[in-house]
């Protein structure tokens, strides 16, 4: 009795395309059920991708890396690759509006608030209405 080695379907098993889980890196950083990617530039709330500009971005990740504490104005306008300065400030209060406009319309459930006098701050929300960070693998 003669066995048959079936070479085609075993090519097809070795190298059949795998699906690739999304690359967490360690700067990754969530807060309720907002991420941010440093790596690829990617900011999701439960999940799906939100479209922001390069510099609301820029934006976000400094007030990701502090979040809970009040980042300065001046902080945020070198985020932002500027000067400190009028049309700075008022620049500042647009890229703050629409990203605030971007976290509320897809359902974020942090709090991106203004410290009169300061600058910002992104805080969490309570304990008891914090929801579990779940990375989608997509």
């Amino acid at each position: 009795m003669r066995i048959e080695r079936n070479t085609d379907l075993q090519a097809d098993l070795e190298f059949a395309p795998r699906r690739r889980a999304l690359d967490v890196a360690p700067e990754t950083r969530c807060i309720a059920n907002v991420t941010l990617y440093p790596h690829l530039a990617a900011l999701t709330v439960n999940g799906i991708p939100i479209a922001v500009s390069p510099k609301e971005f820029a934006l976000a990740r400094t007030l990701f890396e502090h979040a809970g504490e009040v980042v300065a104005h001046e902080r945020c306008f070198a985020a932002l690759g500027g000067a400190a300065g009028l049309k700075s400030a008022r620049l500042l209060r647009v890229y703050i509006f629409a990203l605030r406009q971007k976290l509320r319309g897809a359902g974020a459930m942090t709090d991106l608030a203004t410290v009169r006098g300061r600058g910002y701050v992104l805080r969490e929300p309570p304990a008891a209405d914090r929801p579990v960070c779940t990375l989608r693998y997509t």
